[in-house]
């Protein structure tokens, strides 16, 4: 499926942020991703955000092996949220990468 990495042309050094805005179906259970790539919470992380709220949100750990973030969608069921992506990092590990992103419903 579809991958984001932020690590390009200048490797660590690349930065840059994506988001999408998609409404939260009914039977919604959670969101479900896979990251991997540096570890610094403020500069280079996954958000959820409902309006101006960030619900939810995950760095990477310095490593290249992707884990799974699963963030609960019951109690956003209909709301409209934004998914973020963030890599503002320039020096080592700077960077993120994301794939399998879905909503998982009931």
């Amino acid at each position: 499926g579809p991958r984001l990495t932020t690590f390009g042309p200048a490797g660590d050094a690349d930065t840059g942020r994506l988001w999408q805005v998609f409404r939260v179906p009914d039977d919604a259970a959670f969101l479900r991703l896979f990251l991997h790539g540096g570890d610094d919470a403020e500069r280079l992380h996954v958000a959820l955000w409902d309006g101006q709220s960030r619900h939810r949100w995950m760095t990477g750990s310095d490593d290249n092996e992707p884990f799974e973030v699963r963030w609960d969608l019951r109690s956003l069921r209909g709301r409209s949220l934004t998914l973020e992506i963030v890599d503002r990092a320039t020096d080592r590990w700077g960077f993120i990468g994301v794939h399998g992103i879905e909503v998982v419903t009931e």
